[in-house]
């Protein structure tokens, strides 16, 4: 039988795990932002997902082997996708103006063929920019139907096209 687990203590506990390792990388070095030791992590999870009695999510996780005897094929399993972007506050305010501005980010960002193709799906998407100053990186958050999160992307401030496509 599969282990369940809060879905929301997972991903609280990797991303205190992911703060600890920052903090452990820069140890020792003075004037370091945190966010340059570890600037984004990814973490993929495959498991069964359910809601617990209050309403929460819950995550069953489940091995290749209980997956086999137990017959449950990988169209039943879901995949949980989280990126962790580190944002820091700038050492000195006003220390980087941004080179691009955000319609211009929004708009490179439109013509990515994953974008294209998630609007051909659910429609039009809403677009937030948030400019990363230690990083020098746009952080685009892009929410479709009933505001829901559908795409997060970090695109380089000096480099046109580093969305992808």
């Amino acid at each position: 039988m599969p282990e369940s687990g809060d879905l929301g203590a997972l991903v609280a506990a990797a991303g205190q795990s992911l703060v600890d390792v920052q903090s452990d990388l820069t140890k020792g070095m003075s004037g370091v932002p945190l966010a340059v030791a570890l600037s984004e992590a990814e973490l993929e999870v495959k498991g069964l997902i359910g809601r617990n009695e209050d309403g929460s999510l819950r995550l069953d996780t489940i091995t290749l082997r209980q997956a086999r005897e137990e017959g449950i094929g990988e169209g039943l399993l879901s995949s949980i996708k989280v990126r962790y972007v580190a944002v820091a506050e700038p050492s000195e305010p006003g220390e980087t103006v941004p080179e691009r501005d955000p319609a211009e980010i929004i708009a490179e960002v439109r013509t990515r063929k994953d974008i294209t193709r998630l609007e051909s799906i659910v429609g039009e998407l809403d677009f937030d920019t948030q400019y990363v100053n230690a990083a020098r990186r746009w952080l685009v958050s892009a929410t479709g139907p009933e505001n829901r999160l559908m795409r997060e992307i970090v695109i380089d401030d000096t480099t046109p096209g580093s969305a992808g496509g």
